[in-house]
């Protein structure tokens, strides 16, 4: 491996706006503050690999936010491959990925038991592939996580808490949303409370299946969409206890 390291995101960005890379993975944090890009890559895959240090993840995880000098995103044009298992000391995920063209490896995205913000992760991302997205774990801030998303019609979370769930999947090309062994990360006034909008609106979610998830996030989030919903929205919803 080849791996150049940066102090600054300036030189990072600068890096990665020269790079030939038309596709870059995602794989995770780096330790001492640096910025790291592998430019040695298996010419068969032609895929550059990227860390980004916790600490600048933790205030400004917002790629497209990294400019060239004519305000440009260095990102523009570039598909960013995600690790899902490089996220254990993660917890602000906001905008990390709106706008950008991405494609999960593998199963999706896993995180640790801990307070994640994810607001707007996604939103109005464009998938590469219809291949099955799992989030799994956190006790997530969901707010517009997958706002707008294209290219994606099928969404799984996997044993994971909410906050709240305004405008989740609102605007997307997301058809069925799947909750496996989920819960509330609060209880259910604060969640509530946080939540201000339909999670689907102006969205194609046609179906929203529940599997093994505790009563409180159920009946929580089927006041949801009583409350929120509207009259011809036709949602089919599917509760099984395992």
């Amino acid at each position: 491996m080849s791996i150049e390291k940066y102090n600054n995101v300036t030189d990072f960005g600068r890096a990665i706006q020269e790079s030939s890379f038309r596709e870059l993975r995602f794989v995770g944090t780096s330790d001492g503050g640096l910025f790291e890009f592998d430019i040695d890559t298996d010419s068969n895959v032609n895929i550059g690999r990227f860390k980004l240090p916790v600490g600048y993840v933790q205030q400004k995880p917002y790629l497209n936010g990294i400019l060239d000098e004519n305000g440009i995103s260095v990102f523009n044009g570039k598909m960013i491959w995600i690790e899902g298992d490089v996220w254990t000391r993660v917890t602000n995920c906001k905008g990390m990925f709106a706008q950008m063209k991405v494609q999960t490896v593998g199963y999706g995205i896993e995180f640790a038991d801990v307070d994640i913000d994810a607001t707007l992760m996604f939103n109005d991302s464009n998938f590469d592939s219809e291949r099955l997205m799992k989030v799994i774990g956190g006790r997530l801030r969901a707010k517009g996580m997958f706002r707008g998303c294209k290219n994606r019609e099928v969404l799984r979370f996997v044993s994971a808490k909410f906050y709240d769930v305004t405008r989740l999947v609102a605007d997307s090309s997301i058809r069925e949303l799947i909750f496996y062994n989920c819960d509330l990360a609060c209880d259910k006034t604060e969640f509530e409370a946080n939540t201000k909008s339909c999670m689907y609106k102006n969205g194609k979610l046609e179906t929203i299946n529940f599997k093994g998830c505790t009563d409180k996030f159920v009946n929580a989030m089927i006041e949801h969409i009583n409350k929120y919903g509207e009259d011809d929205d036709n949602i089919i919803v599917n509760i099984l206890d395992c």
